[in-house]
């Protein structure tokens, strides 16, 4: 039986300089092309074992439309982007569910009840600190795992529009109940620091 041909570690090292050189910049994205190139190449020289590393890289690259790899880091965006935006649809439908919608009704009647009847309270002020001190805080927490890989991971840098519109569906309630004392361009304000940071 045959055993099967493997690149050697410093090839596979010339792949993800190659890469890199073709301007792709996000690593998830170049380890998926170094593992296609890696297979394509491998597959080539166990075909015909006179045939060098770089004439079977090239012959594998002319594979590729004239673009080079933009099309398939394009390609690889957009299907990201499709499956961060079912996942964020599937969060905010889970909302729906009985015991959630049940407890999301209970605690929305309970700040709408405190700002009916205390308007002008500072309870008021203090339960809005609190929402956007949380809102904070899962910022900072974010932050801190996607800060440093937010430019180099297409699946991180896709997140973020779905996200967007998630975090604006669930917060847009809040602030409809305290439209009085935040005024909307306050809320977007808010709502693009959290977004940005």
């Amino acid at each position: 039986m045959d055993q099967p041909f493997q690149l050697s570690k410093e090839q596979i090292e010339k792949l993800f300089d190659f890469t890199r050189k073709k301007y792709v910049k996000f690593e998830d994205v170049r380890y998926e092309l170094v593992d296609h190139l890696a297979s394509d190449i491998e597959a080539q020289m166990k075909e015909d074992s006179q045939l060098s590393f770089d004439e079977a890289l090239k012959t594998t690259y002319s594979k590729f439309p004239i673009t080079g790899f933009a099309k398939f880091v394009e390609e690889k965006s957009t299907a990201l982007e499709k499956y961060w935006k079912r996942r964020m649809l599937q969060v905010i439908l889970s909302y729906f569910t009985f015991p959630k919608i049940v407890l999301t009704t209970i605690i929305g009647s309970f700040f709408y009840f405190i700002y009916s009847v205390f308007p002008n309270a500072q309870i008021n002020k203090y339960l809005l600190v609190a929402i956007i001190a949380i809102g904070c805080i899962e910022v900072l927490m974010r932050k801190k795992y996607t800060d440093k890989k937010r430019e180099q991971y297409l699946v991180i840098q896709t997140f973020r529009g779905p996200y967007f519109w998630t975090l604006y569906f669930l917060s847009l309630p809040i602030w409809l109940t305290w439209r009085e004392i935040i005024p909307r361009e306050g809320f977007f304000f808010l709502l693009m620091i959290f977004l940005n940071s």
